[in-house]
């Protein structure tokens, strides 16, 4: 049973489960410490056999003797490999959740740069309201390189089970009211199609997330300030 755990046995890849998996290792590992010591009666008893039996069976008592001692040094080896693997997991584990309060932290320093931002009155000049829409460009320049940081992290999230829109059948619209029916843009959010397994990568995605349509609110907000201000100067 213990081989077949160590060689075939698939490690988790949740947190919990695999500091479970971990002290569940720790107990077998001591456990073959103790079958070391089993191991080792037994090839003394086998060679004071050895010595005292009839000759004909030499051979018999050695082999069980080596497959004993081979078939626990396997096992043992297993174990080993096992460790290895899981110690591994522990440490691609720790290094995500390091990398997702990095990210956590830039994400509320971002959050309370925008917040300070939209608090300030826009400006009455065109010059100046330029101005603000090209350094909050750059404020979502920032925003999409972060992007591939946030879905490495998330990329072990499942994937949202998202229902096929069913096509129903419409009449005809007269192409005069065609050229008047505006179709309304859909804002696509990042990360949306994902469904977080526990609760710091679900955190993340919503503060993501929410950044993100706080910034693309402000840049609408931006842009139709500046449009005002362009109008207000050709009427006047």
């Amino acid at each position: 049973e213990v081989e077949r755990a160590l060689k075939y046995g698939v490690l988790p890849e949740e947190e919990c489960a695999i500091l479970q998996f971990h002290n569940q290792h720790q107990e077998l590992m001591n456990s073959l410490h103790c079958q070391e010591m089993e191991v080792e009666c037994i090839r003394s008893l086998g060679e004071e056999i050895l010595s005292c039996c009839h000759p004909d069976s030499v051979i018999t008592i050695k082999s069980w003797i080596n497959v004993t001692k081979t078939r626990f040094e396997e096992v043992r080896a297993w174990a080993r490999q096992q460790g290895e693997r899981i110690q591994s997991n522990l440490s691609t584990l720790e290094a995500e959740k390091e990398e997702m309060q990095r990210l956590m932290d830039w994400i509320s320093a971002a959050d309370e740069s925008l917040t300070l931002r939209d608090q300030e009155p826009l400006p009455e000049s065109i010059d100046q309201a330029e101005e603000l829409i090209t350094q909050h460009m750059v404020f979502m320049d920032e925003l999409n390189r972060k992007l591939p940081d946030i879905e490495n992290v998330t990329k072990s999230c499942k994937q949202k089970l998202i229902p096929k829109p069913q096509i129903t059948p419409t009449r005809k619209t007269p192409a005069k009211r065609r050229s008047t029916v505006k179709s309304q843009p859909t804002t696509l959010i990042p990360l949306e199609h994902l469904e977080p397994q526990n609760p710091q990568l679900s955190q993340l995605v919503n503060h993501w997330q929410q950044l993100w349509l706080l910034a693309l609110d402000r840049q609408g907000r931006l842009q139709e300030h500046l449009q005002k201000l362009k109008e207000m100067e050709e009427f006047a």
